[in-house]
């Protein structure tokens, strides 16, 4: 998989002097410092991240008079790391699950703080015995828990389970169904309800005193953010869905827009506008309908952690191979660094962050590993890095590394040809630098292997 575009003038980044600074740190000379391969996590881009778009999701709604609020859901999976979710939890209004484990470390990491046990868990995901055994548990014990049902096997455990007691639930819409089969995005996504079966659990839960529902969900899936296809599906989803059941239950308040938030690999995507029209369409349609507006929830994982991670490695050979282009070498592997990029197509941006006054000319960048796919360079099969002269040494940055990498890496494994994981360190929300994991060794890997 090649020829991902790389954006330039990231917002984090600045040049000084000959070297690239990103959040305001000096990234060459925290590599001079910890050494590489080097993960650097900045908590405090996180908070950002999650208090910008609530704030232009609020100032939208008090200049629209928009009768419903504003909740902002933190997706665990992008991120597994405690401090990273520990973070999200201290800024965003609640949590999403999605598996039972996911669960009880959301439930661990609440517990922390007693500020934090009121928040609201959203569950979503395919549900086993355990994580819907265990979403009972902690709904009796008084958690601010919502059950998002993804199927009518998940309705009849929960209803043949619950006794003396009521959940909130959701339901989610199987959204690619809704399309003829030249429309849809995808024939891959298993998730949520046909109509058939989403028409008929509506009925089931309005005369069901065990449930309250109080969602309709959809997950907007994709990477690249298409504003055409995302105004679709949430027209789809909230006239057909949405509307019709709100008539039928009042207890429903919530349109849960799972995934779909836009990214920002470059300062071009008008948030505030964004927002603006997506209210505006919801009170014109509320209107109409004579209904009230919905909370709007969304699920942000991706858009919240993944600018917090840079991963930065040296170049430590050269080699030329066709008489006009080098092969720049890393320290470690674009495989288990970047694992997003070769499963899912996942864009990046990498820079040379020293020498930047350097000539620069045309490399391919490769690992070290074995494998010939254990590379990247750009759709014109090269990409941009300054001129190693003798006795230089050049740093790069993968830039984005903060979601879906660890867990597709699997941090603290094995990883392909023994590479050993990178050193971390995290910059805390006051901006101090603490070092969390040193550079993996063979020792780390044999105690893995044994």
């Amino acid at each position: 998989m090649r020829g991902i575009k790389r954006e330039k003038n990231m917002k984090y980044t600045e040049q000084i002097d000959e070297r690239l600074f990103y959040n305001k740190s000096d990234l060459t000379q925290l590599a001079i410092n910890y050494g590489t391969p080097l993960k650097i996590t900045y908590l405090d881009l996180i908070k950002n991240k999650i208090e910008n778009l609530k704030n232009i999701f609020d100032d939208a709604i008090n200049e629209k008079k928009y009768s419903g609020k504003f909740i902002y859901l933190n997706a665990n999976k992008a991120n597994y790391s405690i401090e990273t979710i520990g973070t999200s939890l201290i800024y965003s209004d609640g949590l999403e699950t999605s598996s039972y484990n996911d669960l009880l470390l959301t439930i661990k990491i609440m517990k922390k703080n007693k500020a934090f046990i009121k928040k609201p868990i959203v569950c979503n995901g395919v549900k086993d015995q355990a994580y819907l055994d265990e979403i009972i548990s902690l709904n009796k014990k008084g958690f601010d828990i919502t059950c998002i049902i993804d199927n009518k096997k998940e309705y009849e455990y929960l209803n043949a389970k619950i006794i003396n007691s009521k959940l909130k639930v959701g339901l989610r819409v199987h959204l690619t169904s809704l399309y003829s089969d030249e429309d849809a995005v995808t024939h891959d996504d298993r998730f949520g309800l046909i109509k058939r079966d989403f028409d008929f659990l509506v009925k089931e839960i309005k005369k069901n005193k065990k449930f309250i529902l109080t969602t309709v969900h959809f997950h907007q899936r994709g990477f690249e953010f298409n504003e055409k296809k995302f105004f679709e599906n949430f027209k789809i989803v909230f006239e057909n869905f949405y509307v019709n059941t709100k008539k039928e239950i009042s207890t429903l308040t919530n349109l849960n827009m799972g995934g779909g938030t836009p990214i920002l690999l470059k300062d071009e995507f008008n948030y505030n506008s964004w927002a603006n029209i997506l209210l505006t369409r919801i009170q014109a349609i509320c209107d109409e309908q004579k209904i009230a507006t919905p909370n709007l929830v969304t699920e942000n994982g991706k858009y919240t952690v993944k600018d917090s991670t840079v991963l930065i490695y040296e170049i430590i050979a050269q080699k030329c191979t066709d008489g006009k282009t080098p092969w720049y070498i890393i320290n470690g592997s674009f495989f288990s660094g970047i694992a997003e990029y070769y499963e899912a197509g996942e864009e990046f941006v990498i820079e040379p962050i020293n020498l930047l006054n350097n000539k620069m000319i045309n490399v391919r960048l490769a690992g070290l590993t074995c494998d010939c796919d254990d590379i990247y360079y750009e759709k014109n099969g090269t990409i941009k890095m300054p001129m190693i002269n003798d006795g230089e040494k050049l740093y790069i940055a993968v830039l984005g590394c903060g979601s879906y990498q660890d867990s597709m890496q699997g941090r603290g494994g094995v990883h392909h040809c023994l590479m050993s994981e990178e050193a971390r360190i995290i910059f805390d929300l006051n901006g101090k630098a603490k070092l969390t994991n040193k550079l993996q060794n063979i020792k780390d890997i044999m105690k893995v292997l044994k």
